[in-house]
């Protein structure tokens, strides 16, 4: 995997090259840039997987290089690694394409799961070759079972969240969600292809979740909310916003809510779901103005 990392400071460089190395990606190759400038010069001969970017440059900042690829049309994957906190600043660039946005500090970890969520293909496909025959069947089954949905970007869930609620809205994705017996009842959300009832995409709301979910649509319609099923019914209303979001790899097919179940003691299933890695999950982290933050879970079924 080639990754470019564009850091005016070079302790910042070297602290993303050696958090990107914990991750065991295979073939990795990493180039540096000190502005925008330098990477547009490093990007004439050379075409990396994914950039990780400051915002904050001398030369040319984030926000120019990002002007200056759309406008050359280069087709890259930008993640911006930044101290910038102003939600309105940082709404004004995720407009400019970016795919994601992490803080400084940074855990390693979500660094490593963003980058890895642009991982190529082809390197799979080398890895079952070179392996060995028992790594190489393993390679294999994986590239038998990849993911066949696009699961929602950050940006996608802001966006949507903050038109719905008419507040503030922060998304990120972060390390794997885990099970939690003491979080019953959990919600599960199920879609479909249009007129299918196999079930191709499972959203799972802990207990957390579904208050969240259902105080911020209660406080659109006062009085919504007296019972657990109560609760559950105004968290359908998530599930089908999140219809335009989850859509087929391959086809132009659309995706439907279907219907949800609502889990009120344990079931071996959610752990399963929790168990699951790779692209095929997905678990943001959600803050709207007002509401305590809480996460939800995309399964790819």
């Amino acid at each position: 995997m080639k990754i470019l990392i564009i850091d005016d400071s070079r302790a910042v460089q070297l602290i993303i090259k050696r958090a990107l190395e914990k991750g065991n990606f295979q073939d990795l190759e990493i180039k540096l840039a000190d502005s925008g400038t330098d990477a547009l010069e490093v990007l004439e001969s050379w075409h990396p997987d994914l950039v990780l970017s400051d915002l904050h440059m001398p030369n040319m900042s984030g926000v120019e290089f990002l002007t200056e690829i759309n406008k050359q049309m280069l087709k890259l994957n930008v993640g911006l690694i930044t101290t910038e906190t102003d939600q309105a600043r940082l709404a004004h660039i995720k407009q400019c394409g970016v795919k994601f946005i992490i803080n400084k500090p940074f855990d390693d970890a979500d660094l490593i799961q963003k980058a890895k969520l642009y991982l190529p293909l082809k390197l799979s496909q080398k890895s079952a070759q070179e392996a060995s025959p028992k790594a190489a069947k393993e390679i294999q089954q994986t590239n038998q079972n990849l993911v066949t949905l696009n699961l929602p970007s950050e940006t996608d869930l802001e966006d949507a969240l903050a038109e719905t609620f008419f507040r503030d809205v922060k998304v990120q994705l972060k390390s794997y969600e885990q099970y939690e017996a003491h979080h019953y009842p959990y919600l599960l959300g199920m879609m479909t292809p249009v007129g299918k009832d196999q079930i191709k995409a499972i959203c799972i709301l802990k207990q957390p979740a579904i208050k969240q979910i259902s105080n911020a649509f209660a406080s659109l319609h006062p009085g919504a909310v007296n019972t657990q099923q109560d609760r559950a019914m105004l968290c359908d209303h998530f599930f089908r916003m999140l219809e335009p979001f989850v859509t087929p790899k391959e086809t132009i097919e659309p995706m439907m809510f279907k219907k949800s179940n609502l889990i009120t003691k344990p079931f071996e299933k959610i752990t399963d779901f929790y168990a699951t890695r790779g692209d095929k999950k997905r678990d943001y982290h959600v803050e709207i103005k007002g509401f305590d933050a809480f996460v939800i879970t995309l399964i790819a079924a």
